[in-house]
């Protein structure tokens, strides 16, 4: 009896089937023996080599910088403040004597009139070295006695301890002297004018000069009231 055309065809379906699973197992073993091959030799080169790390291969390719070259000089010396601090506006005019240096006490402040005959200043050996202060032990200086809070007079009251003209009795501000007269405490947010001194050798006279900054109420330090003569 001859075959039917479908049983034919699952004959020769089933040949093929099989000859594709042949193949298949082929192509395993073989990508496994490659790969067990692969793993032996790179095993055995690991163990012949030392393991590094990545961040050890990094370090290696990273050149070395070249050496940072150093200064031979000597640092410079601290600075000295200026005598005139940078943003201060210093009025000068002509010298005013205002007293002498061998006849003040220490810690004993002095009113002299200046820059204006009706407006006073004060004059005091603080025993320290202070900013813009004159004599061997740079510790003279002068300053307007107008608060600059409201214009009240801070006359001669005045903290032997701590070197401060004050406190206002307005407001209880007060200064420091020493330190080109910058508020310390007080409703106040302007420094202290302080008048610039000069020195005459010789007798020991002291001469006022000008003012840094502006005194209390002013746009000019003088004006129709007249300068000190």
């Amino acid at each position: 009896m001859a075959r039917s055309g479908r049983g034919i065809d699952n004959g020769q379906d089933r040949e093929r089937s099989g000859v594709s699973r042949r193949a298949v197992l082929i192509g395993s073993g073989s990508a496994a023996l490659t790969g067990a091959v692969t793993w032996l030799v790179t095993s055995r080169y690991y163990e012949a080599r030392p393991h590094k790390t990545v961040a050890a291969v990094l370090v290696e390719a990273t050149p070395t910088p070249p050496p940072v070259a150093r200064a031979t000089e000597p640092p410079s010396p601290a600075l000295v403040p200026a005598q005139r601090p940078l943003g201060l506006t210093v009025y000068e005019y002509q010298p005013v004597l205002i007293g002498n240096i061998n006849d003040l006490e220490l810690d004993v402040p002095v009113q002299f009139s200046y820059p204006r005959a009706a407006e006073t200043a004060v004059l005091v050996r603080v025993g320290r070295a202070s900013s813009g202060g004159i004599g061997a032990a740079g510790d003279v200086v002068a300053f307007s006695n107008i608060c600059t809070h409201m214009g009240c007079p801070l006359g001669t009251i005045y903290s032997p301890e701590h070197k401060l003209l004050g406190p206002c009795l307005c407001h209880f501000t007060t200064f420091d002297l020493t330190n080109r007269g910058i508020v310390v405490i007080g409703q106040a947010t302007e420094d202290l004018p302080q008048i610039q001194l000069e020195l005459e050798d010789s007798t020991g006279d002291i001469y006022a000069t000008g003012v840094m900054g502006l005194v209390y109420g002013h746009r000019s330090n003088l004006d129709a009231l007249g300068a000190v003569e």
